[in-house]
């Protein structure tokens, strides 16, 4: 908690220090506002040029296991 933000994200685009900035400011009882955090990382994915091929690093990490223990 006493690590200031830009320093926690250093190294990482701002999108990243204006999600935890947000959450940090929520009050207890606040409602967050899910859309606003997730468009976000939407646009960054998008800014980025990437590309949504539906795969997670869990996934790659699970089938690289399984080929691993055959």
């Amino acid at each position: 908690m006493t690590t200031p933000i830009e320093t926690l994200c250093k190294g990482f685009p701002n999108e990243f220090v204006k999600y935890i900035s947000y959450c940090r400011n929520l009050r207890f009882d606040e409602k967050p506002d899910y859309a606003f955090l997730k468009s976000l990382f939407k646009d960054l994915f998008a800014k980025n040029s990437f590309e949504n091929d539906a795969l997670f690093d869990w996934v790659l990490l699970e089938n690289e296991a399984k080929i691993n223990t055959e």
